[in-house]
């Protein structure tokens, strides 16, 4: 509730800065071949700056847009509502991890996480931007992977790791914090099978990028 009635202004807001070439003008985002190209893009890819290459690989982040411009047929509002639910989705979760953390507490410690969470002011760049889905969607998968090995250690946890991978690099931490966590708590050997997992499905992800028809650093901007 918070989240919507914070956030769901930006319904309203237009696109901005990075938006206008990778969102609202990117003819590559429509077409007959646009969701199989978004596969294999280079994350900056953009009708408007050929140029633009960052050596990102972001699959699920270049299918998102397009399916969202196909969706509103170039306008600006499926990319913020997208955005405004997942930081609701993120910030569920955010209060269902620290649920699990804080057995002992209240449930109101876990509202309050969530809170902190919701309307931290570093949100208010990354919800109302329509190109930061990016951290969202990465975000998103990370938390869902980090109360996934929190609940019970499993396939699910490595599938939303294995998600999370095909949003952003960032990826590459999440196996360090998770054995961090589990040798500060006490349960590395319990939990070493699918740490192990979650570091082979970092590892496979970085596979596949290297495997992908994307340069690791574009070229062609000065400096």
């Amino acid at each position: 509730l918070t989240v919507a009635l914070v956030f769901g202004q930006t319904l309203r807001f237009d696109f901005v800065w990075d938006d206008l070439s990778l969102l609202a003008a990117n003819e590559h985002l429509s077409g007959p071949h646009a969701l199989r190209d978004a596969l294999t893009a280079d994350f900056w890819d953009s009708s408007v700056r050929a140029w633009a290459a960052s050596g990102y690989w972001r699959p699920l982040v270049k299918l998102s847009h397009v399916l969202l411009r196909a969706v509103g047929g170039g306008a600006a509002w499926p990319f913020h509502l997208f955005n405004v639910m997942l930081h609701a989705l993120c910030t569920l979760l955010v209060a269902a991890w620290a649920r699990r953390r804080l057995p002992g507490a209240p449930g109101v410690a876990a509202l309050v996480a969530g809170l902190v969470f919701a309307l931290h002011p570093s949100r208010f760049e990354v919800v109302p931007w329509a190109s930061a889905s990016t951290e969202l969607l990465f975000g998103a998968f990370a938390l869902t992977a980090a109360l996934a090995f929190e609940r019970a250690p499993g396939w699910p946890a490595l599938v939303a790791l294995a998600l999370a991978a095909l949003c952003k690099e960032s990826v590459l931490v999440l196996p360090v914090l998770l054995t961090a966590d589990a040798w500060l708590r006490g349960g590395l050997r319990a939990r070493a099978r699918w740490l192990g997992g979650a570091w082979v499905t970092v590892a496979v992800a970085y596979a596949a990028r290297v495997a992908a028809p994307v340069p690791f650093f574009g070229g062609g901007a000065p400096g």
